[in-house]
């Protein structure tokens, strides 16, 4: 069985001592070492196309020179260590279907390592009843057992270190999960506080904008106010032009009278001009008469002073 330590793989060559991880086989003789195909002379494409009955037939040279020593009585096994299906490295993580794969072929070969043991050991018990002299026959029985175990014992420690493989890809993908759980967290947290604070804005400029419509309909209700103070105003003035025109009508009106009586008087005065005393007194009158004036005069002199004020 190979030594194993932490400087050396755990199926080193027997020629290169390298470690064994695809295109390999194992003796099953003495040695019981991994070899790669090209260390043992056996290409990669010649070592696919064996047989189970060459593969169950190889042993390495060491071996077989020992084997022939001894009369070469010694039943030979051999087993393929990694096949086609188990070409990828044992650190990466294998995937679902080639790790089911892999499963499959390692459950045929258990199985076909179970059916040879059982072979042995119903060899084993027709052997009981022979003499004890036949120990070639022992031997080669014992052997045949030993490699056979060998063979399962290294198949259900591949298994093993698939499934701690597996174990620890499922691990790390747990603890990479949580990572991105923590930080899907840390996200959602900060965008709850966005939103909080995006409602307060919302808060703020709702009120903000309700002041401005307060303000704005205050500002509408006094313009609307001083329209109608405005209208107001401007009514009053257009009654008071209305009447001061009416009364400035009026006085043309009174004025445009006393010219006629004025050109009556004085037509009369010509007819009278005989009498040079009622001449005199009347043309005296008459003249007198435009210098004093009269209470429309006045009123329209008061009123042309309002408008001159206004």
């Amino acid at each position: 069985m190979p030594k194993t330590n932490s400087e050396t793989s755990k199926y080193p060559c027997g020629v290169c001592s390298i470690g064994v991880r695809y295109s390999g086989i194992i003796c099953t003789g003495s040695c019981s070492q991994w070899y790669h195909g090209g260390c043992v002379n056996i290409s990669d494409k010649h070592l696919k196309k064996l047989t189970q009955d060459e593969i169950k037939t190889w042993t390495c040279e060491n071996c077989k020179t020992s084997m022939t020593a001894q009369n070469g009585s010694m039943s030979e096994l051999t087993f393929v260590a990694i096949g086609e299906a188990e070409q990828h490295p044992t650190s990466k993580t294998p995937s679902p279907s080639g790790y089911h794969k892999v499963k499959e072929n390692r459950n045929t070969v258990i199985s076909d390592l179970e059916l040879s043991l059982s072979a042995v050991k119903t060899k084993v018990k027709d052997q009981e009843g022979q003499e004890e002299d036949d120990l070639e026959t022992s031997l080669a029985l014992a052997a045949e057992v030993g490699s056979l175990l060998l063979a399962e014992n290294l198949e259900l420690k591949k298994d093993a270190e698939d499934l701690s493989t597996r174990n620890s890809a499922l691990e790390a993908k747990l603890a990479e999960l949580e990572a991105t759980l923590e930080d899907r967290t840390e996200a959602e947290e900060k965008y709850l506080q966005k939103i909080e604070e995006s409602g307060r804005k919302l808060q703020e400029a709702i009120a903000q904008i309700a002041k401005e419509k307060q303000n704005r309909q205050e500002l509408q209700n006094f313009y609307e106010d001083h329209d109608t103070r405005q209208t107001l105003i401007f009514d009053e003035q257009a009654n008071k032009i209305l009447e001061l025109e009416q009364i400035i009508l009026n006085l043309k009106r009174e004025k445009s009278g006393q010219r006629d009586l004025l050109d009556k008087n004085q037509q009369d005065s010509k007819k009278f001009k005989n009498v040079e005393t009622q001449t005199i007194q009347t043309a005296t009158a008459y003249t007198i008469t435009p210098s004093s004036p009269t209470p429309v005069a006045q009123e329209l002199a008061k009123l042309e002073k309002k408008l001159d004020c206004m």
